[in-house]
């Protein structure tokens, strides 16, 4: 996919700031000790009988995952009272990132390590994943995602436990969390995509991951994603827009009230972006449903009047969804717009204009083809 989110992740891989509110620690020192919120001793392994004998018996540099708990004892200092703006020599201000990142390097670097590797056998492991992809430390957090969702899509044993973990963690009501797994998944639903298209591949992650990642879009796009990054959450939906269809009528209805319930001066351009990629005027594109495209677009010119790039954007998209009347009404308001800026691609925006007026160009037959820029008369 040419979307510039999974390209140039936004989600900026760093620790959370430099106040951490740690609440407890990452810790497995003895098998008593929780893991994900369960002893491990408690934590009923996959297989049964000699096979758990053997689950328990797996080691990884010649330990088992018991032994790599307790050898590992990674847990961070920093509490309440150490954790806020703490005054350092001379009154400057002393941050905490420095224990927290050699916490990482000595003890929860190599413990997921370990973890990945007894994870498609273990379940305990797998929970310790999920543990982890709540952590502060963002780069750690993705990391654990993304070995969840290669346990799903491998088909490894531990893959219902994998699952449930995704979409748990899609379900997180926490922001942070769920933005970072609808991103992993999001890459994950587009090379699946691709499989499919190709008929080398199925869906394997099942009802429930799906229904909790498409009602993490809406949640994203409608209440808690930052209004400049909205492209994010909409090119997610945008992936899985055939098997979600009504999702999708509700999300471009969302758009398409006035006056909009978000502020769209933030949002402007991320809306403007998400429908352009979706254009993508340059590749040819099969007939679908141009609803949600067109709804940020429509919503994109709207919060950014005077920008002729959107209402050049409008134009195409209309263009894809055969709305001739508007689409040409929306070139000629771009054109307009960049006369009046001296707009330094003007001369492109007359180009436009004069294919778009073209009505050999709105014809049912070409509207249904898959056609690029360079197929216009």
């Amino acid at each position: 996919m040419s979307k510039s989110w999974f390209v140039s992740r936004r989600i900026v891989r760093r620790l959370a700031g430099t106040v951490l509110l740690l609440a407890g620690t990452v810790q497995c020192a003895s098998p008593r000790d929780s893991v994900a919120g369960v002893g491990l001793a408690e934590t009923r392994p996959v297989a049964s009988g000699d096979q758990a004998a053997d689950v328990a018996e797996l080691r990884y540099r010649g330990l088992t995952l018991d032994e790599w708990c307790r050898a590992l004892r990674p847990h961070w200092t920093v509490d309440a009272s150490a954790s806020t703006q703490a005054a350092g020599d001379g009154g400057g201000l002393r941050t905490v990132q420095g224990p927290v990142r050699q916490a990482y390097e000595t003890g929860i670097g190599p413990l997921v390590e370990a973890a990945t590797h007894f994870a498609p056998h273990d379940a305990r492991a797998v929970a310790l994943l999920e543990r982890v992809t709540r952590d502060l430390d963002e780069r750690l957090a993705e990391r654990a995602i993304g070995e969840l969702v290669e346990l799903v899509r491998e088909e490894q044993s531990t893959r219902d436990v994998a699952a449930r973990a995704l979409a748990t963690g899609l379900g997180s009501r926490e922001p942070r969390i769920a933005h970072l797994f609808l991103a992993e998944m999001a890459d994950a639903y587009e090379s699946q995509s691709a499989e499919m298209e190709h008929g080398t591949g199925a869906d394997r992650f099942g009802a429930e991951v799906f229904s909790a990642y498409v009602t993490a879009c809406s949640r994203a796009i409608e209440v808690d994603f930052p209004r400049s990054d909205l492209d994010e959450p909409l090119a997610a939906l945008a992936i899985v827009q055939a098997r979600a269809p009504e999702r999708v009528r509700v999300v471009a209805a969302y758009l398409s009230t006035r006056p909009l319930p978000f502020d769209g001066a933030a949002a402007a351009g991320a809306l403007r972006s998400f429908a352009w990629n979706e254009v993508d005027v340059d590749r040819a594109v099969e007939t679908k449903d141009w609803s949600l495209v067109v709804a940020a677009a429509r919503a994109a010119s709207e919060c950014a009047p005077q920008d002729p790039l959107a209402w050049n954007v409008l134009a195409f998209a209309c263009w894809r969804a055969g709305l001739r009347e508007e689409g040409v009404k929306a070139i000629e308001r771009a054109i307009a717009e960049g006369e009046r800026q001296e707009y330094e691609s003007q001369a492109q925006l007359v180009r436009n204009g004069k294919l778009l007026s073209k009505a050999s160009n709105w014809t049912e037959e070409a509207r249904k083809s898959e056609r690029s820029y360079a197929d216009l008369e």
